[in-house]
């Protein structure tokens, strides 16, 4: 089987940096079924699916079409054996590239690293000649094969064989039994037309004054020519650079023909991305005088929210969005700017909704930003790196910070880990201090750090924190209603209104869990009619940790050494187990929740406490109380509530507030539910107890708040 590909026979290369001085090519046929000259054109040299013209270096310029596509997998997130079952259908080659399996320390370690030629069916006509429609080509191929290097898909990029010289790191595969791949032109149109409809319309090279900009859609090459980023996804690669800076090449000039990249790229203390080029300012007017270029105003993460200029901004671990000032756009474009965004974009603050979603199944951080839904949707990927591969190390420490609840720890975590949008029920802790309560909380909160905060626990003019996706209270209200009720909202609630400073409200999609450390006894506030029947309707872990003898320094940093492999291994056949089987489940918060002994107890003295105090106060009131400042509380036919207040009061009682005794009261048919009124006099709540219940039907006094019992 033949195929064609553009090749340089004149320089069998024997480093990148022989390949990297390679500018042409002529366009060859290759036999397929010659195995000895296949892996000669891999192993020394340079080549190419793009076609340009012979007579000139290769460039965007020169391109002249395609014979192909290649795919370059160099990160990691594909196996070969991956590759092979996604592309078996079709003709390829699939040859390993330099560094496979090499430990390549600051770029995933050792990896399968390899290519995929899918050749077109040979023609004389060359495809995708156009150079507007290669580019919506090489879009639609950064999004279909997400796990392949984006920055290959352009129309100056040439690939270089393997050069390493251990034959047993070259492997060839060549399928010749499938069909011809061919591009989806409906899928690519289908994507032009989307990205169409994102566009501002007055977006140009030039503004009026011939002022050229860094596009959105440009490709920003590094140094290594192999890695390029749009403005968007340079953003948070440049956040991990020395002074938020880059060398690259200049998409400007023929900076790629050099030996070496003439420009650099910096991030702005703003967010904003510069270029300056030293080529461009050296050949002066060809350049148009210009060797400094800030990028396009309107850019893709830009929207109007109502009134407010928005903007959506990458960072390695979150997506953030927040109001922009004018200031930051040029004066001389401000009005061209919002009135696009005013007219295109442009979302209600009723109608704006944000869907935040961390993963560890994710592997960068993007955004789509949905205007005719008003819908921002966002993922965000874990933080946590392999680093060391122990397992067994981290089971033994929830094993013994748990017990036997341990699985049901390990259970949370993986979904915590991989899903989204499921409610996990609420883990509460408490224990003596040091005991590792507060460790495991910052733990679980360094798995999506920007989506993890503390929390207060309790209602609030701000919730910012309601966009998180890990809530930690520590040392939290004791036994407050506001705060129970506030958890019921939390965990029940599909979506959630979010106030900020300096922004209008809006909506989340809730996303949130939560995990309360204390060293109370009593850590939260219950309602002793809402105790859980079985482990499926239970909402509430409640645990107390176990004391330990002795404090084992820097085990948070032992355990995150590990917890990249442990989430990537155990957590994920649990979570993987657990999706194959939630169809089945009746858990109403994703998993069922062990009911523990200290749950128990709770739920119990609540219920107790409050009916004891109750029964306490009655007496109190039916017979009345003595008091040395108030003198006699109660003991007549009707009370009032500023009585009844100091009554408790009183009592020395603390366990709830004098409501809920009241409330409790009247439930028990002691008090009347309606204030009774006689010609407009207020008499008070109706005592409807009488005092026979007490045994003499004399007058029986408590005083100085002693307990008749």
């Amino acid at each position: 089987m033949n195929i064609r590909l553009s090749i340089n026979r004149k320089n069998a290369v024997e480093s990148k940096t022989d390949g990297n001085k390679v500018t042409r090519f002529q366009l060859e046929t290759a036999d397929l079924t010659n195995q000895a000259e296949t892996e000669e054109i891999f192993r020394k040299y340079v080549h190419a699916t793009n076609v340009w013209d012979a007579d000139q270096n290769c460039s965007k310029d020169s391109y002249q079409g395609m014979v192909g596509l290649g795919l370059d997998a160099d990160d990691g997130l594909i196996t070969i054996e991956a590759a092979q079952e996604q592309f078996k259908d079709y003709n390829y080659i699939l040859y390993t590239t330099t560094s496979h399996l090499v430990d390549k320390p600051n770029h995933y370690g050792a990896q399968h690293r390899f290519r995929v030629i899918l050749p077109f069916e040979p023609s004389d006509e060359l495809y995708f000649s156009d150079p507007d429609e290669a580019d919506a080509v090489f879009a639609w191929a950064k999004k279909t094969f997400p796990q392949f290097d984006p920055g290959v898909f352009a129309r100056h990029m040439k690939l270089l064989p393997n050069l390493n010289t251990d034959p047993d790191r070259f492997i060839l595969h060549v399928n010749t039994d499938g069909k011809w791949f061919q591009v989806p032109m409906d899928e690519v149109q289908q994507l032009a037309k989307e990205k169409l409809a994102n566009a501002t319309g007055g977006k140009s090279d030039k503004d009026s004054k011939g002022y050229r900009y860094i596009k959105h859609d440009m490709d920003i090459v590094l140094p290594d020519r192999r890695t390029s980023f749009t403005l968007e996804t340079l953003r948070p690669y440049l956040e991990t650079c020395k002074d938020r800076k880059q060398p690259c090449f200049c998409p400007f000039c023929d900076d790629l023909n050099s030996e070496s990249a003439s420009a650099r790229v910096k991030m702005t203390p703003n967010g904003f991305v510069d270029l300056y080029c030293s080529h461009c300012e050296s050949v002066g007017e060809a350049s148009g005088g210009q060797c400094l270029y800030h990028e396009d105003p309107i850019e893709p993460g830009l929207f109007m929210l109502e009134d407010r200029m928005m903007r959506v901004k990458l960072s390695p671990n979150n997506v953030h969005v927040g109001k922009i000032c004018d200031d930051y756009i040029k004066k001389e474009n401000r009005e061209h700017v919002r009135t696009n965004l005013s007219r295109l974009r442009n979302i209600t603050c009723a109608e704006f909704v944000i869907e935040r979603q961390a993963s560890a199944s994710f592997t960068r951080s993007q955004y789509e930003l949905d205007i005719s839904k008003g819908c921002l949707r966002v993922q965000i990927p874990s933080a946590i790196d392999v680093d060391q591969r122990d397992n067994k190390f981290i089971d033994e420490w929830l094993d013994n910070l748990f017990g036997q609840y341990s699985d049901f720890i390990k259970n949370w975590l993986a979904l915590y880990s991989y899903t989204n949008y499921q409610k996990l029920p609420v883990i509460v802790l408490t224990g003596p201090r040091a005991a590792g309560k507060t460790t495991f909380a910052e733990i679980v909160g360094e798995i999506f750090p920007d989506l993890s905060t503390d929390w207060i626990g309790d209602q609030a003019a701000f919730t910012p924190a309601f966009t998180k996706k890990l809530l930690m209270v520590d040392e939290n209200h004791i036994n407050k209603k506001s705060q129970y009720m506030q958890l019921k909202v939390l965990t029940g609630s599909t979506y959630l209104t979010v106030n900020e400073k300096y922004m209008p409200q809006y909506r989340v999609r809730n996303n949130t869990n939560i995990i309360m450390t204390t060293n109370e006894p009593r850590p939260m506030f219950l309602k002793s009619d809402e105790k859980p029947t079985d482990r499926d309707r239970n909402n509430f872990f409640i645990y107390q940790v176990p004391g330990i003898n002795q404090v084992k320094p820097g085990i948070k940093n032992d355990i995150l050494a590990r917890l990249g492999n442990y989430i990537e291994s155990e957590l994920l056949q649990r979570y993987e187990k657990w999706e194959a089987q939630k169809d089945k489940s009746t858990a109403r918060y994703g998993i069922p929740c062990p009911i523990t002994d200290l749950a128990n107890d709770l739920y119990e003295s609540a219920q107790t406490n409050i009916e004891a105090d109750a029964e306490l106060i009655a007496e109190a009131l039916v017979c009345g109380h003595d008091t040395a400042q108030e003198g006699l509380l109660g003991g007549g036919t009707h009370i009032k509530k500023m009585e009844f207040n100091k009554l408790v009061a009183s009592l020395g009682l603390r366990g709830t507030s004098q409501q809920v005794y009241f409330s409790c009261l009247q439930d028990k048919g002691i008090v009347a539910y309606r204030e009774k009124r006689s010609k407009n006099v207020r008499l008070g709540y109706e005592i409807l107890r009488d005092k026979s219940f007490y045994g003499d039907n004399e007058l029986t006094l408590m005083t100085g708040g002693a307990s008749p019992f």
